[in-house]
């Protein structure tokens, strides 16, 4: 069996610090893409506080300047959430797996929404095959397939390979 298709997004994104700023916006806008919502958030598995992205934003600021990492759990998906500050800015890292295989068209269109809410400093999305439950066990890496390249300043281009570059 070579599992279910997974989806990856890593991404890297800049943040003005400001009052009406909201957290969170990778992970919901990211899920989406495949049908996928976040259910819990926590500092640990298993996530158990309901997902509501002003309840994380307050959280996360209550615990600025800590750098703080966040779980986040929801039927196919799985994600790492890290916030910390730097140079003038909220600097916000994650990497959401979701059941799923994303097309590149989908994974552009879903990273460009994100760019309309945040700066978007980098992004790989990949698709590999992985157990139904998102972990992984032991055993043989499948290699996962490059799907859309993204980093600071770069205009959308088609790639020979298939990837997209954003």
């Amino acid at each position: 069996d070579r599992g279910v298709a997974r989806t990856l997004f890593s991404v890297r994104i800049r943040h003005e610090p400001t009052a009406s700023l909201l957290l969170g916006a990778s992970v919901a806008l990211l899920s989406g893409v495949l049908g996928r919502v976040p259910t819990g958030w926590g500092t640990s598995e298993p996530a158990q506080v309901d997902w509501n992205r002003r309840k994380l934003t307050e959280f996360l600021r209550s615990r600025v300047p800590a750098p703080t990492q966040l779980y986040v759990a929801g039927e196919g998906l799985s994600a790492t959430f890290n916030v910390r500050r730097g140079n003038g800015a909220l600097l916000e890292e994650t990497h959401l797996l979701l059941q799923g295989d994303v097309s590149p068209r989908e994974a552009e269109l879903a990273l460009r929404k994100l760019e309309r809410e945040a700066t978007v400093t980098s992004a790989l999305v990949s698709v590999d095959r992985g157990r139904r439950d998102l972990t992984v066990g032991s055993g043989s890496l499948v290699v996962p397939r490059p799907v859309v390249s993204v980093s600071t300043g770069e205009l959308a281009e088609q790639a020979d390979n298939g990837s997209t570059r954003v």
